[in-house]
């Protein structure tokens, strides 16, 4: 069963720079941050700073943000590990056997 993560962020009250922020880019990996695969690209002026991913599958997860000035400098990446469980049924029993008395 596939799952869906809301991902939030706070934008940094104190930056090194005086530019003002652009947008954030989020991101997620499913190879222990092997490969990351953008998932939003969100304006710092949208009413919500957040992502949702649908149809993830089960497995451990990375999910990354990087904030980006008006000048096109990207902050540091900000980083979140989550799992999605396994919620599927089991698999049937084996070697089911009757013996008759």
């Amino acid at each position: 069963m596939t799952k869906t993560a809301t991902i939030t962020w706070t934008l940094p009250t104190k930056r090194p720079f005086a530019a003002d922020f652009s947008h954030s880019i989020i991101s997620l990996s499913l190879d222990d941050g092997a490969n990351f695969t953008e998932i939003a690209n969100v304006p710092t002026g949208a009413p919500d700073q957040e992502a949702v991913a649908g149809n993830l599958d089960v497995g451990q997860w990375i999910a990354r943000g990087i904030l980006f000035d008006v000048d096109g400098r990207a902050s540091p990446p900000a980083e979140a590990a989550f799992f999605v469980p396994d919620e599927s049924a089991p698999d049937a029993l084996v070697d089911l056997g009757v013996t008759l008395s």
